[in-house]
């Protein structure tokens, strides 16, 4: 089993005490768009702590990190991200690594990537994507609404490991409160499908990113954490027992 962290940009994982915190509140360049500096800083983390646990990657913001923890993956492998963005939009950033379009960056730039399935985003958000691939396999917050996504993840999943992404924004904001809009599922039907990934493909590693807006009243704080970290001890009882047997 690997180690369990939480790489804490905003110290907001007070209480998380089974993990090792990580101090990124001093990389510089790293919210949003990953400067070359804050990505040497981070895969020198990553390369030391590794990446078979489970680990907490603070708000959607820093979801590029998903991408630096692919980088270190030896083997072919698939990725599965639930979220409620697709994180393949157009580059605007010239060559730098990006909360929007880090899954772009995965497909193209890691030979041992298989296939990716994002599920979560809306039938729009997947229309108006100028990035295609015949490596990236789509489940819609539609099919989720439908009852049509567990078919569709039976048929999209495949021999080769996986390492797995989960953003809370795919949740409603009763489930979870984050920084980025969000969608419609609730903690049992991600569960499910969470456990129907797992028990045909063994797990590598997995990471969690969402977190509500800074600056809240404290009132806004309180419930935020409340909801939060429910959602949170779901996930980790949910994936732990996989990557224990790892």
């Amino acid at each position: 089993m690997g180690e369990n962290y939480i790489l804490d940009f905003n110290d907001d994982y007070d209480d998380y005490p089974n993990f090792t915190h990580l101090n990124c509140r001093k990389i510089v360049g790293s919210r949003f768009i990953c400067s070359d500096e804050a990505k040497a800083q981070l895969k020198q983390m990553i390369a030391q702590h590794g990446i078979r646990g489970l680990h907490f990657l603070d708000s959607g913001d820093y979801h590029y990190i998903t991408k630096l923890m692919c980088d270190q993956i030896d083997e072919p492998f698939d990725l599965v991200l639930f979220d409620h963005h697709t994180d393949m939009q157009e580059a605007s950033f010239g060559k730098l690594l990006t909360c929007g379009d880090w899954v772009c960056d995965c497909i193209e730039q890691n030979p041992k990537l298989h296939q990716v399935m994002v599920a979560g985003p809306d039938v729009q958000s997947f229309s108006q994507l100028n990035f295609h691939s015949g490596k990236l396999k789509m489940i819609t917050e539609e099919d989720f609404l439908q009852h049509k996504a567990r078919r569709k993840i039976a048929a999209f999943q495949s021999e080769y490991p996986v390492y797995l992404s989960v953003d809370k924004d795919i949740l409603a904001k009763d489930q979870a409160l984050t920084n980025w809009s969000q969608g419609q599922l609730d903690l049992k039907t991600l569960q499910t499908c969470l456990q129907q990934v797992l028990h045909t493909q063994h797990l590598i590693g997995a990471d969690i990113c969402g977190m509500p807006e800074a600056n809240q009243l404290l009132a806004e704080q309180i419930q935020a954490k409340q909801i939060n970290q429910k959602a949170d001890k779901m996930l980790i009882d949910t994936l732990q027992p996989y990557l224990s047997a790892s």
